[in-house]
């Protein structure tokens, strides 16, 4: 791969090696190690978890979501722009023909996501659907073709994403973003990028600092 980057798919992280202070390794579930001078953890909702094993407690939390795709029915075009109602639902255009319906969360577990009904989750659809079609004439919605969706937002306490050194020396973070994931990955990955390798970050990274809960740690 250029650039020394190598990709080791279907490898899971079992445990994370240290002498309390450093990483010397990460063991997969096959008893191999992987060795490096610096470790990142950009895992979604699992990076608390892996974090964990070594030592790292991370103020981050699974929230669930609720998004509807939605076709745009024949003879009408779909927005060029994102549109948001606000406090209530966003739309989002994916191509000509299609919307992206999101808005309302639930402080749900993920372990015990049985614990919502099929009738609330309906509930929730039946609610954004609602809200959609506030914003768009008659017809403008091919319902019939909708597609429900839900997702686990990984949402930290004031909503700022973790990025950069944990209280291990050369164990990172960049997880966290909770819905704008898409919005602040490059700048994210740019931020991490310069302190790892020394260069002066553009903004102050003590408000992205994993360890900036100080009740959590």
């Amino acid at each position: 791969m250029r650039h020394g980057v190598m990709f080791r798919f279907n490898t899971e992280v079992q445990h994370i090696l240290t002498d309390k202070t450093t990483v010397i390794a990460l063991q997969t579930r096959r008893g191999s190690l992987i060795e490096g001078d610096e470790f990142v953890l950009a895992l979604g909702n699992s990076t608390a978890p892996v974090a964990k094993r070594a030592g790292v407690k991370l103020a981050i939390y699974p929230v669930k979501g609720y998004v509807l795709s939605v076709p745009v029915a024949e003879g009408f075009r779909a927005p060029m722009h994102n549109i948001y109602a606000g406090g209530h639902v966003l739309v989002a255009p994916l191509g000509k023909s299609l919307l992206r319906i999101s808005g309302g969360v639930d402080f749900v577990s993920q372990k015990k996501t049985g614990e919502m009904s099929p009738r609330d989750q309906k509930k929730r659809y039946d609610w954004l659907l609602a809200q959609a079609k506030l914003m768009f004439p008659n017809g403008y919605l091919d319902v019939a073709k909708m597609q429900p969706h839900t997702c686990w937002r990984p949402v930290t306490a004031d909503d700022v994403p973790l990025i950069g050194r944990t209280k291990i020396r050369n164990l990172y973070v960049n997880a966290g973003h909770g819905s704008k994931g898409w919005t602040l990955s490059f700048g994210a990955g740019a931020l991490l990028a310069d302190e790892i390798s020394g260069s002066r970050p553009q903004l102050d990274m003590s408000k992205f600092a994993p360890d900036r809960f100080g009740f959590f740690g």
